[in-house]
C-alpha cells in the first residue's frame, strides 16, 4: 500500500508542467484529465477499501462481544438451573440431615454433608460493577483466568449508564485484559500473576 502511494506521489511530482499553458495544447489536455480522473478513482478506491477494513474490524469486535455475552448468558442459565435443582432437593436433604442428627450418627452426617457440598455449583456469577455488559465481560475473563490458573485482583467502578458505547468500552477492556493475559502467559509461575 505504501509503495502504491509512493508511486502516485512520484507520478504527481513528475507530471507537474513547467508552463501550465502546455496543458491546453494538443493531446496533453485529454491525457491530463484522464490521469486526473484515474488518480481520483484510485483515491476513492483506497478510501472505500480502508473504510471496509474498519467496518470489518468493528463487526468482528461486536461479534466477539456478543459471543462473550452469549457464553455468560449460558453460564448464568446453567447456574440458575443448578440452583433451582438444589433448592428442589434441599427440602429432602434437610429432612435427611435432621434424621441423622436426631439419631446421633455424626459420621454419616459428615459424609452426607461432604457429598452434598460437592454437588453444589462451583461457578459463581460475580457483580463487579453496575454496567451489565462490562460485568458480563469481566465474568467471562474470570472464568478464563481460573481455567488457566491466573490469579486476579481487580476492582471496577463503572456505572450502569456511561457516555461510551458498550461495544467500544467492552472492546477496549477486552483488549486490555487479553494483553494482560498474554503477559501472564510469559510468566513461568502463573499463580503469582496479578491483574
Amino acid at each position: 500500500m505504501i509503495a502504491v502511494s509512493a508511486a502516485f506521489l512520484l507520478l504527481n511530482l513528475a507530471i507537474i508542467p513547467r508552463h501550465y499553458a502546455t496543458l491546453y495544447v494538443g493531446r496533453c489536455f485529454p491525457i491530463y484529465i484522464t490521469l486526473l480522473l484515474f488518480l481520483i478513482a484510485m483515491y476513492v478506491s483506497f478510501y472505500h477499501t480502508a473504510m471496509g477494513i474498519l467496518r470489518t474490524a468493528a463487526i468482528q469486535e461486536r461479534i466477539q462481544f456478543f459471543e462473550m455475552a452469549e457464553n455468560q448468558y449460558r453460564m448464568q442459565k446453567k447456574y440458575i438451573e443448578d440452583t433451582a435443582k438444589e433448592r428442589h432437593d434441599f427440602k429432602q436433604s434437610v429432612f435427611t440431615l435432621k434424621q441423622l442428627a436426631d439419631a446421633g450418627n455424626l459420621t454419616a452426617l459428615q459424609q452426607y454433608l461432604t457429598k452434598y457440598a460437592s454437588t453444589l455449583p462451583e461457578t459463581e456469577i460475580r457483580q463487579f460493577c453496575k454496567n451489565h455488559a462490562v460485568n458480563t465481560l469481566l465474568n467471562y475473563y474470570v472464568q478464563l483466568a481460573a481455567s488457566n490458573g491466573i490469579r486476579l485482583d481487580w476492582h471496577t467502578d463503572i456505572p450502569e449508564w456511561i457516555h461510551v458505547a458498550e461495544p467500544d468500552l467492552c472492546s477496549l477492556l477486552g483488549n486490555l485484559i487479553e494483553n494482560a493475559f498474554a503477559g501472564c502467559s510469559t510468566v513461568e509461575d502463573t499463580a503469582q500473576c496479578y491483574q
